[in-house]
């Protein structure tokens, strides 16, 4: 070996053996920030769980909808880096938001299930289902119906959430002053022109809706009356843009099981 080569050669081990002594110092460095992170979203999530609980007197449904829709939040920030920090406290920040709006409404079921459980249950199916990340659709899924059912303003949505999620929540609402045949009506014509995040909401919702007539029918509704609503679905679904498969397929695919069923019952 000449007088060259050997330095160079202790070099190389040097260097390698420097880099493998940084590298796990990188990784547990990374390792702790991200610990760090999830943490303080656990601890804003929690906090927000303690306020929405008080609201609806600790309800097991909205509570538990309220753990699905928080724990996809910490996938899509920690696993995927599908949303920022800023995002999940505006998403939890909506969360109250809505259960603040919906404090007196009840779902038509036999429970009577505080409102906000479906607005949580529209918002985690746009997460998980869709896969959707982007903020203004999430945001417009949690307050889809406060314009509509409750005496929240559009400019009060746009000085808290935005003017983009403030435009998709009233495109979601329509005319409020019309009977609700000529809504579902206008809803039908409407829906081929919806924008991506109102039509992506549009489907949560409905895929919401179905599957709670399809296993918990509330009582007083009859067949026929279900059956129009399903028909009517279908036609507002095939007319929507084509802006998430997966939340459109599962949709058609519980529309299905209730025709099937309903042939079934009738044999």
């Amino acid at each position: 070996m000449n007088n060259f080569a050997f330095p160079c050669f202790i070099l190389a081990i040097i260097t390698s053996s420097y880099a493998d002594d940084v590298k796990p110092k990188v990784s547990i460095c990374q390792e702790s920030a991200q610990k760090f992170t999830k943490q303080i979203i656990q601890e804003k999530i929690e906090e927000t769980r303690v306020l929405v609980s008080k609201i609806v007197h600790d309800d097991e449904i909205v509570m538990t909808q309220f753990d699905l829709l928080a724990e996809e939040l910490i996938t899509a920030y920690c696993r995927e880096k599908g949303v920022t920090l800023n995002e999940v406290e505006e998403i939890l920040q909506a969360m109250q938001f809505s259960a603040e709006k919906h404090r007196f409404q009840t779902r038509k079921n036999d429970r009577k299930t505080p409102y906000v459980s479906h607005c949580f249950e529209v918002a985690y199916k746009v997460m998980s289902v869709g896969e959707v990340r982007d903020l203004t659709s999430i945001l417009a899924s949690l307050l889809h119906d406060t314009l509509k059912d409750t005496q929240t303003t559009a400019e009060e949505i746009e000085k808290k959430f935005g003017k983009q999620v403030a435009k998709v929540v009233d495109e979601l609402t329509g005319d409020r002053k019309i009977s609700l045949q000529e809504k579902k009506r206008q809803e039908t014509i409407n829906a081929s022109y919806r924008s991506k995040p109102a039509a992506i909401v549009q489907l949560a919702d409905t895929l919401c809706n179905t599957l709670e007539l399809l296993n918990h029918p509330p009582k007083g509704w009859s067949r026929k009356y279900i059956d129009q609503y399903f028909q009517w679905a279908q036609t507002v679904v095939d007319r929507l843009p084509s802006v998430n498969f997966k939340l459109k397929e599962a949709v058609l695919l519980t529309l299905n099981q209730y025709w099937e069923t309903q042939a079934a019952s009738s044999k």
